[in-house]
């Protein structure tokens, strides 16, 4: 059985590591963190506070990446990947053809507040906002399954609100 693939395209800032913690406390689902985070520094030469750890443990042959995401190795029913959209640049997105995708955004003041205590200056790659975008077009113009979420009305009602996403994701509610 090859599990429904689920991928989260965050921006910093936005609630992600919760959901990603909320999804992984279903007996059905496994979850990854941020699994092209590697790629994403090495490619693209941005500073982070944790670059040099995250160059040496994790992987950035994206090739390989994007293969063990289209084919994780788990024997649960969810595979659920939390992302940081900026670290979908300069890859082919072909690939999300595989995902059931969700875009998680949050109001810009807000996520400046909170990001500039980690990146002095954000840039627009930092905050993901405009590959969001160019996310949402893509995924629209090829007709792949997508859900927009905002981060602040999903605090609003957080069981409300998963009940409708897991609806929208065909999964069970849990």
């Amino acid at each position: 059985m090859k599990p429904v693939k689920i991928a989260l395209w965050s921006g910093p800032r936005n609630i992600s590591t919760a959901m990603m913690y909320s999804f992984g406390n279903r007996a059905d689902t496994s979850i990854v963190d941020e699994p092209l985070f590697g790629y994403f520094l090495k490619h693209t030469g941005v500073w982070r506070p944790s670059r040099e750890e995250v160059l040496a443990t994790m992987d950035t042959d994206v090739s390989k990446l994007i293969k063990e995401l289209c084919e994780p190795n788990t024997k649960t029913e969810i595979f659920f990947m939390k992302h940081i959209a900026n670290h979908l640049i300069d890859l082919d997105w072909s690939f999300l053809e595989n995902f059931r995708n969700i875009i998680l955004t949050r109001d810009p003041k807000k996520v400046l507040l909170s990001y500039s205590t980690h990146v002095k200056l954000p840039t627009m790659l930092d905050v993901a906002f405009e590959i969001q975008l160019q996310l949402l077009n893509y995924l629209k113009a090829n007709k792949l399954h997508y859900v927009v979420l905002d981060a602040d009305q999903f605090l609003l009602d957080p069981a409300g609100q998963l009940k409708k996403l897991c609806n929208s994701l065909k999964i069970p509610y849990d």
